[in-house]
């Protein structure tokens, strides 16, 4: 089973996933079930998270400068946390499908 997201063009974020991801369709989380999260300045929110797997490095990569970045963190902090605790697309952001096995 693959999930995979499609971030809403309109969202605020948009333009930053679209350097990150090079588009804005296919981008693989790991469930399709949201999970709560508090969120600095949003609070309690429903997320997915990115299938960091089935990420290619270069999109890790920039991936880690956008966060470094935006957030004013150093590059090996966000490293860190990105192995130990996923990345998290707020679930506002995007239309997720669920792709059970090519068809017969």
């Amino acid at each position: 089973m693959t999930v995979i997201a499609s971030i809403n063009p309109a969202s605020p974020r948009a333009e930053r996933w679209q350097q990150v991801f090079n588009r804005l369709d296919n981008v693989p989380i790991k469930s399709a079930n949201a999970t709560v999260v508090s969120v600095d300045g949003i609070g309690d929110t429903k997320v997915y998270f990115l299938d960091l797997a089935a990420l290619t490095s270069d999109e890790i990569t920039r991936l880690a400068k956008d966060i470094a970045g935006h957030f004013w963190i150093p590059i090996e902090e966000v490293r860190a946390d990105i192995r130990e605790k996923g990345v998290p697309i707020l679930a506002e952001d995007v239309a997720i499908a669920v792709i059970i096995g090519a068809p017969e």
